[in-house]
């Protein structure tokens, strides 16, 4: 596949890709060198819990022992509360 860069020489890549491959705006991309060429990856996560593009939460690994899933949940709704409220 090729894709096209800009008069600023940024690349970019066509909304199927990105929605396929799942990236999402701020998330960040390794960028490697090898004999071939260049090879674009999708940065490691430290988080085991992302959001995804409809606001749901996804597995993005491994979670650590002990987590309170409970307190996590109710933080995340406490937080979309404050936002939808105003408050």
């Amino acid at each position: 596949m090729q894709i096209p860069m800009d008069k600023f020489r940024r690349i970019i890549m066509l909304k199927v890709l990105r929605d396929h491959l799942g990236l999402q705006p701020g998330c960040r991309l390794d960028l490697e060198e090898s004999l071939e060429g260049l090879v674009l990856k999708a940065a490691q996560s430290n988080s085991f819990l992302e959001r995804e593009r409809y606001g749901h939460f996804v597995y993005a690994g491994q979670a650590p022992a002990g987590i309170d899933w409970d307190r996590i949940v109710e933080e995340d709704r406490e937080k979309r509360m404050q936002k939808i409220g105003g408050w």
